[in-house]
């Protein structure tokens, strides 16, 4: 038997569970020759551990829990919190009373739902199950039969001990090199080392906070241009949003340009040009067209001017490994066609700053970035060649594949990559087909249980009470009766909705 323990530190919990529940009284001690823990972290907890962590011990990846997130107790406290509220003014006694009878309320309604709850949960997971089950046959179609067997003895060995190779990460621990973010920091503490030794900040703002602004606005460009895609939301919401983001926009840009006159003189003399050249009859550039004037716009000369040499360059490769990156977490989406604007949005973001790191460094220094094309962002299947054999010429798995889409990768590390994403798309798979499994599990053992209840109301019924009045007795077996149809009443409602 498997019992699942999910905890927002379970991950710390776990370690000494064995040592505390020896302490604790035999009869609380549980059987570990015939039960088996499984320890998880709840989902929406799970973003606040590390990486690594949360791959370890992730209820995505853990066996025999289905699609469980963890979270049920969470969502109970949008129901009691008005409680407290309501609650804080009365006495102890009363108020225990009063959060008992709201507990027991919502307890009442969860289970004279669940007609309705389950079926729509089963409908959903069967949908989401065909859908899992197709995209990982095409995936794992593309696979030598070696090579599945490889990679599914890593999953197995994890299973039985969790301390060896994590199936869902990369052998190695490989990155792709440093994000935007951990640049920018890099950066911060190279000024702190400057200032400390006496060198001082402009306009109370730091070069790299002024570039980080620069390019966070370039990047509220490359949204607006999206929403106005309109692929996603309803016209009269879209134009409200991008209203609100243009206007978000200037109010950014207007602090930028007093930045700009400090850092980039030049940019600020190249804006007064092109306004005395701009015809005032036109109508100003909208804020997705406005003109930035960042140091891969201008030419050399003017770049060098109050640009420190390389920073700007530093931080556009630390766009192109966030934009890989961004594709490496959504490329498993592809695996069940949740293609997105995310994912052209990565592309965008990654293109531009490529060409912005090629015009300050140029296509040498630039040529472990390589071009990203259509082809490079989905799973290129191989084909079979003449003959029926697989050529080694028609594989054409995407670079990007690589994690972070980092330069000098061969062709193992490749698979390994490859290997990574095999092994969560086989456990979506494997989760959605246990939640189906669990599911109708669930329904038998919800009549079950109605049933068992039915028969326990009427055993109540026909027990012989000494010492009560017939008056009371009648009341009693009155009760026990009633009680008894009505958990008849929803067995037989349930089974009426679930049989159709």
């Amino acid at each position: 038997m498997y019992i699942a323990i999910s905890y927002d530190i379970a991950c710390q919990w776990k370690i000494n569970f064995l040592a505390r529940m020896a302490v604790m009284p035999e009869a609380m001690h549980l059987d570990l020759g015939q039960v088996n823990l499984l320890y998880g972290l709840p989902v929406w907890h799970a973003a606040a551990h590390k990486r690594k962590c949360q791959v370890q011990n992730s209820l995505t990846y853990i066996p025999r829990v289905g699609r469980t997130d963890g979270e049920g107790i969470e969502r109970t406290w949008s129901g009691f919190n008005p409680m407290a509220w309501v609650t804080k003014e009365m006495g102890s006694g009363a108020r225990a009373d009063a959060f008992e009878d709201k507990i027991d309320h919502h307890n009442f309604l969860k289970n004279i739902n669940q007609g309705t709850t389950l079926p729509c949960k089963l409908i959903l997971a069967i949908d989401e199950q065909d859908r899992q089950v197709a995209a990982f046959k095409d995936v794992d179609s593309t696979l030598k039969k070696s090579l599945r067997k490889k990679w599914q003895k890593k999953i197995d060995d994890w299973i039985k001990d969790p301390s060896k190779l994590n199936p869902y990460e990369l052998e190695g621990g490989q990155e792709g090199g440093p994000s935007e973010a951990a640049i920018c920091l890099s950066l911060t503490q190279e000024e702190a080392r400057e200032a400390a030794l006496g060198g001082g900040k402009l306009h109370g703002s730091s070069v790299t906070s002024f570039l980080t602004a620069g390019l966070h606005l370039e990047e509220s460009q490359r949204r607006i241009r999206m929403e106005l895609k309109g692929r996603v939301l309803l016209a009269s919401n879209q134009s409200k949003r991008v209203t609100e983001m243009r206007r978000a926009f200037f109010v950014k840009l207007s602090k930028f340009w007093k930045l700009q006159e400090v850092y980039m003189p030049t940019a600020v003399r190249e804006v007064e040009r092109e306004e005395d050249l701009q015809d005032t009859e036109l109508p100003p550039p909208k804020a997705e067209d406005v003109r930035l004037y960042l140091p891969s716009g201008l030419g050399t000369s003017e770049r060098e001017e109050g640009c420190r040499k390389g920073l700007a360059a530093r931080l556009w490769e630390g766009q192109c490994r966030d934009a890989l990156i961004q594709h490496a977490a959504t490329r498993a989406y592809t695996l069940i066609e949740w293609v997105g604007e995310h994912m052209d949005a990565s592309a965008t973001k990654y293109q531009r700053a490529r060409e912005a790191l090629i015009a300050l460094q140029g296509r040498v220094a630039c040529g472990h970035l390589k071009k990203l094309r259509a082809g490079d962002i989905q799973l290129d299947e191989e084909q079979e060649g003449d003959g029926g054999g697989l050529s080694s010429k028609e594989k054409t798995f995407s670079w990007i594949w690589t994690e972070g889409g980092g330069p000098g990768r061969d062709e193992e590390e490749l698979h390994d990559s490859v290997r990574v994403e095999w092994s969560k798309a086989k456990a979506w798979k494997e989760q959605w087909e246990e939640e189906v499994e669990l599911l109708r599990e669930e329904m038998k053992c919800v009549l079950r249980f109605l049933r068992w209840h039915t028969m326990w109301w009427e055993t109540r019924r026909a027990t012989r009470r000494e010492g009560v009045t017939p008056e009371l007795l009648a009341g009693l077996q009155a009760y026990a009766a009633r009680q008894g149809a009505i958990h008849r009443e929803i067995a037989q409602g349930f089974k009426r909705v679930w049989d159709h």
